[in-house]
């Protein structure tokens, strides 16, 4: 539901009561959003806060939930005593996918549960309108998988996700017409992100899994006496070895329809881990708070353990 210019002025809470006499807060104006349930955001794209004392209007950007809009007036300006809000391009969002109604269908990189996440991928990006011009793709193929997973004749641990001159596909596998076609493009060990892939977060949890599993990856390297253990195909622009096997490519559109609801809880990422069940091989190991494996922790026959699952030979 999409929405041109709406302005609502309003008093946030009075400095002092002798000067300034509140009246309705920002969600009592907007009162068709009253009882929607959290799972469905207001976002404001734009705003400007005139700010008692001053002549002319700050502007700022601004992204917020109805909760947060509803209960602080002030939410995401530097001040806390705003006396008029002028909201520029609004729109309530609506998960396009219930993540309360998924449920776990299969292991990390298993079969079933790439193909439930290429259905959801295929349902985000479709309701998204796409420009019928985009072309993007995404793969992640995940080496060394247990060979539970790869029953049925599949040849690789994976799924992916391809946009071709607007059109959506996406499916079980890694096809060489899916590389070939610039976008995300992910080649690394099973192990080595699979128990963590199921925690669900938002921008700062991303953050923070990223920053645990630099901590593991520089202490199975401590513990090999080499960086260069991972087989990785890919090189980063200096000619270090990664797991991207191209430069990453994130069309702003795609960015969009796949991180929507993010912080909310939604987003492709947390419907894969809603989805995703647990994988046997983890279920004695240490993990940090975003279950990344703790190898500091790991007893020594855990971490040789580790090592050979994630594929690495001495």
């Amino acid at each position: 539901m999409q929405h041109a210019v709406s302005k609502y002025c309003f008093l946030s809470s009075p400095v002092s009561a002798s000067t300034r006499q509140p009246i309705k807060p920002l969600g009592q104006e907007l009162c068709p959003f009253q009882g929607l349930q959290k799972r469905i955001s207001l976002t404001v794209r734009h705003i400007d806060i005139v700010v008692s004392g001053t002549k002319k209007p700050r502007k700022h950007a601004f992204w917020g939930n109805i909760p947060s809009i509803c209960t602080d007036p002030g939410t995401g300006s530097t001040h806390k005593y705003a006396t008029m809000f002028q909201i520029h391009d609004w729109s309530i969002a609506v998960p396009v996918i219930d993540i309360s109604t998924l449920k776990p269908v299969g292991e990390f990189g298993s079969r079933a549960w790439g193909e439930a996440c290429a259905e959801g991928s295929i349902k985000i990006l479709e309701a998204a309108n796409l420009p019928d011009d985009l072309s993007w793709a995404f793969t992640e193929d995940y080496t060394h998988p247990p060979a539970r997973l790869m029953e049925g004749g599949r040849t690789h641990a994976g799924y992916f996700i391809m946009v071709n001159n607007g059109k959506v596909t996406a499916g079980d596998g890694v096809p060489q017409e899916c590389l070939s076609i610039p976008g995300f493009h992910v080649q690394i060990p099973w192990a080595a992100i699979c128990n963590q892939s199921g925690a669900k977060y938002g921008s700062a949890g991303q953050r923070q899994r990223s920053a645990d599993e630099q901590v593991l990856y520089a202490a199975i390297g401590k513990y090999l006496g080499r960086s260069d253990y991972f087989d990785l195909k890919g090189r980063d622009a200096k000619g270090n070895p990664s797991a991207m096997l191209s430069p990453a490519v994130w069309p702003s559109e795609i960015g969009r329809a796949l991180g929507e609801g993010g912080e909310e809880g939604n987003g492709l990422h947390n419907i894969a881990a809603t989805m995703q069940m647990p994988s046997p091989e983890f279920a004695e190991l240490p993990v940090t708070e975003l279950l990344v494996p703790d190898f500091a922790k790991m007893t020594d026959k855990q971490k040789k353990s580790f090592i050979k699952l994630c594929g690495i030979t001495d």
